[in-house]
């Protein structure tokens, strides 16, 4: 995938992840704690219960309680058409250009989102 494309996605899509929005305030302090520890988090459920805007305000009260920057956060939600073809060996690609447009300074915090995950293969 274009470096180009790639940073216009990260743009926008972390710019949306961080946009206040008026999503329902759920109750996210027991996965507050997860964000301390150098593990992935999987968040699981079915479909349209939720997870994407609990992921949101996660990130969105992340971002507030902290003084962490904006350029430390990245948020990619693969089920964006764009990323049609991107496949396994882009995402290091992803990460390098995520690096390369914000320089991110301490903690970052990456939040890939896919629904499908077998959609990220070698067939697109």
């Amino acid at each position: 995938m274009e470096k180009q494309k790639l940073k216009e996605l990260i743009v926008q899509h972390t710019t949306f992840a961080l946009q206040k929005t008026n999503l329902y305030q759920r109750e996210i302090s027991n996965i507050e704690g997860l964000i301390l520890k150098k593990e992935i988090i999987v968040i699981t459920g079915v479909r349209r219960c939720g997870k994407s805007s609990l992921m949101r305000i996660f990130i969105q009260n992340l971002f507030m309680k902290t003084s962490t920057q904006k350029e430390n956060f990245l948020y990619i939600n693969f089920e964006d058409e764009r990323f049609v073809n991107f496949s396994h060996e882009d995402f290091e690609v992803l990460y390098e250009t995520y690096l390369e447009l914000n320089n991110p300074q301490g903690k970052q915090f990456l939040f890939l989102m896919k629904y499908k995950i077998l959609n990220i293969g070698q067939d697109g």
